[in-house]
């Protein structure tokens, strides 16, 4: 059945929201953004040993019993709607896949019981729930977060170049795909560069799955998320970014690709920054705030060197969109009403 949102709702780390009847109903649309995320968990387990799966469970059970414990104290009834969910799953693929799944544990509580509730609950959290488990796991356990990440060609402290190769997996791959596909363009990829889509090495679950997250990015785009222009907005002008200013600077070196599935850029932009509460309400605003995303994340990623810079422009920028809110109001609604319009409407 139909129907009819009447404020902003969030979709754990992910949200739609509209104004006008939209065909599916809300849990429907949580639930197809859960099977997405679990699309990417599920790639990239099949490379670890399960070990990203088992974050990601651990992930949801610690949110739902959450979620049990809140709804049972206030009375709410949210926990059937799948938002929980999808907080959870959004949280896994932000997390590294051989993190210990106690962390996953301590984010998911933390994203629902501190950034979720305190604020007023769904649709009114000031912060990404997701982002604000991830981070507050990242900042809790810096050197345990860093461990995780150790034998990932693409971790955030070595830096190697991808013409250095991310292994020989992905020749085979790479042969198949110029002669068939790539060659209806005239142009080649290097044999390293599929293993982007299947990283078999440790790093976040996102940039693990990034052929899952692709498909389930369109998927989303297609038939869940509102002003689905904003993360190809946001990605146009990153890319842009990395191909003229990142030129010589140290991994970059103005590989678009390479930025592109690295970095958590995929699912910043698919699943963090569509993200309606934490997001501008006018096309206008959302303009800025995805220009102003893409920027940060260039200047944190490439300039000073913070592998997931994606993550931090997204928190900058939720924690000063009050600001932004208060613009978008004084120039875009508020209106100047002269005295005797002022009248007729006090006497209508």
């Amino acid at each position: 059945m139909n129907y009819t949102i009447s404020r902003p709702q969030t979709i754990g780390g992910f949200g739609a929201v509209s104004q006008k009847s939209l065909v599916l109903p809300t849990e429907a649309r949580m639930y197809i953004v859960a099977a997405c995320a679990f699309l990417v968990v599920l790639q990239s387990s099949l490379s670890d040993d399960f070990s990203s799966m088992w974050v990601a469970l651990a992930a949801v059970l610690a949110a739902l019993l959450t979620e049990a414990l809140i709804c049972l104290v206030t009375g709410r009834r949210t926990i059937y709607d799948g938002s929980v969910i999808v907080t959870a799953l959004v949280l896994a693929m932000l997390l590294p896949n051989r993190i210990h799944p106690g962390f996953a544990v301590f984010g998911a509580a933390f994203a629902i019981a501190v950034v979720r509730y305190p604020s007023g609950g769904l649709g009114s959290n000031w912060l990404n729930p997701a982002l604000g488990g991830a981070l507050a796991v990242r900042f809790s356990w810096t050197k345990i977060w860093q461990t995780s990440l150790e034998t990932a060609p693409l971790d955030p402290v070595s830096y190697p170049p991808v013409a250095s190769g991310l292994s020989a997996n992905g020749e085979a791959m790479s042969e198949f795909l110029n002669e068939h596909v790539f060659a209806l363009f005239e142009v080649r990829l290097p044999p390293t560069y599929v293993d982007l889509f299947t990283l078999p090495s440790a790093g976040i679950i996102a940039d693990r799955g990034i052929f899952a997250l692709i498909v389930g990015s369109v998927i989303i785009v297609s038939c869940v998320t509102f002003r689905g222009w904003m993360p190809f907005l946001y990605l146009a002008a990153y890319l842009f970014l990395v191909r003229i200013a990142g030129m010589g600077v140290q991994e970059a070196d103005g590989d678009m690709f390479y930025a592109l599935c690295s970095g958590g850029t995929l699912v910043t932009a698919f699943y963090l920054l569509s993200d309606p509460v934490t997001g501008s309400k006018s096309n206008a605003g959302s303009v800025i705030y995805v220009l102003a995303a893409a920027v940060l994340t260039f200047v944190f990623r490439f300039l000073h060197m913070e592998f997931y810079g994606a993550f931090f422009a997204i928190a900058l920028l939720n924690t000063m969109l009050p600001i932004l809110r208060v613009l978008e109001r004084r120039i875009l609604y508020e209106r100047r009403i002269s005295k005797e319009e002022l009248k007729k409407w006090r006497l209508w």
